[in-house]
């Protein structure tokens, strides 16, 4: 029969070994959910300057169609900020959907309109075209970013399997040595919570602690109001 002392030992190593690779995965899904959160902010940006140049480029368009696709693009803009205020308030994803297929129908007439000027002699909307095709292109991505590219389920399951295992040998080895540290133990687990929470917080599509700023898309829309050509 083995020692108590030899028992405590080999229940300590095991413990060791089940923090490290908890550990181990909440840094690696910690740097995972930070990527995608600076990426998310990168492509805020990035449609916001897509959306204004579109704008910039749909001024210069023949008359017959130019105030018309200023007003879709001011709507597209303003229902992009709409959407993502809508998601942080209600979290209704039934209206994030239509307000996601809304936007793709502004999509399709400002294209539809950028087919029909070009079957006018001597109009050159390329660069408008080419506008318009950046600005779908970052929706998309956007799309995705929020909703495709998420911490896989397996990744969640071994990190909500370790910090159970991690949490119930350390009661066991708590029990084996007859002492109960109410206080460190309580600590630990509030601190591998924090950090659970922050890396869910940062992987959910609506971040509620970590919000990204939509400055940049209200920004445009205040440049727009501005533009006097």
């Amino acid at each position: 029969q083995q020692s108590p002392a030899i028992k405590d030992s080999a229940s300590g190593e095991i413990m060791g070994a089940i923090f490290g690779i908890l550990g181990f995965t909440l840094a690696f899904l910690f740097g995972m959910s930070l990527t995608r959160l600076e990426h998310k902010k990168e492509l805020v940006r990035d449609e916001a300057s897509a959306i204004l140049l579109a704008y910039q480029n749909a001024r210069f368009l023949p008359e017959s169609h130019k105030d018309q696709c200023c007003k879709t693009i001011i709507n597209y803009a303003s229902l992009r900020l709409q959407i993502i205020q809508n998601a942080r308030e209600t979290g209704n994803l039934a209206a994030v959907r239509e307000g996601i297929l809304q936007s793709e129908r502004m999509q399709d007439s400002l294209l539809t309109a950028a087919v029909q000027l070009t079957k006018i002699p001597g109009s050159d909307v390329s660069a408008f075209r080419q506008s318009v095709a950046t600005m779908i292109d970052l929706n998309i991505k956007r799309i995705n970013n929020a909703t495709g590219d998420r911490i896989p389920r397996a990744l969640k399951v071994l990190m909500y399997t370790m910090a159970l295992l991690g949490l119930t040998c350390m009661g066991y080895v708590s029990g084996l040595k007859g002492q109960r540290s109410l206080i460190p133990n309580v600590m630990l687990v509030l601190v591998f919570a924090t950090i659970i929470g922050i890396i869910l917080d940062m992987d959910h599509p609506a971040n509620s602690l970590f919000q990204v700023n939509q400055q940049p898309m209200q920004d445009v829309l205040r440049r727009i109001s501005s533009l006097r050509f």
